[in-house]
């Protein structure tokens, strides 16, 4: 599925996903088109501040896997910061006690593999594209989304790396 954020529909709710996914992996091609200087969020699995997903931190464009334990401790794994209208790559595996995310523009061959440990991850009841796990339509995503994939597995680094290419967009 690719989703084209613009102004008056700029994010797509979905269910599907119940209980506590561990081990799951996620990944996204996305690209911002304006700073909104605030929090934004590609995908997120769950509408609660401790769902897993990728997004930004406060500022907008440091992006990044964002993880929550269940004891509400925050983390971004494999963070960079966004240039605008440029198409970056994010996916993440986790699992309880081994996490591996990875962020990178289009035009890095070989990213960097950030990895941590985290106590048990939280339960999950719905998948939001495009908004806010916490505040929904106020943190919207305004920018391109394209290859949104979800597995209830912990993939290696490797299939990650592998569904990096497999789903690149083609108008970059």
């Amino acid at each position: 599925m690719s989703v084209l954020i613009t102004g008056a529909q700029y994010f797509t709710r979905t269910t599907g996903l119940s209980g506590t996914i561990n081990p799951c992996s996620f990944s996204a091609w996305f690209r911002l088109t304006a700073d909104l200087n605030t929090y934004n969020n590609v995908l997120c699995l769950g509408d609660t501040n401790t769902a897993p997903g990728i997004g930004s931190d406060t500022d907008g464009t440091t992006v990044g896997c964002s993880i929550v334990d269940s004891g509400n401790n925050y983390t971004m794994l494999g963070t960079v910061n966004l240039s605008l209208n440029t198409w970056y790559w994010c996916g993440a595996s986790l699992a309880n006690g081994a996490q591996a995310a990875v962020t990178a523009p289009a035009s890095t061959a070989s990213p960097t593999i950030s990895t941590s440990s985290i106590a048990t991850l939280s339960a999950v009841n719905v998948t939001l594209i495009g908004v806010s796990r916490s505040n929904g339509p106020s943190d919207p995503w305004r920018g391109e989304i394209a290859h949104c994939k979800v597995w209830q597995a912990a993939l290696t680094q490797a299939e990650l790396m592998q569904e990096r290419w497999l789903a690149a967009p083609s108008r970059r």
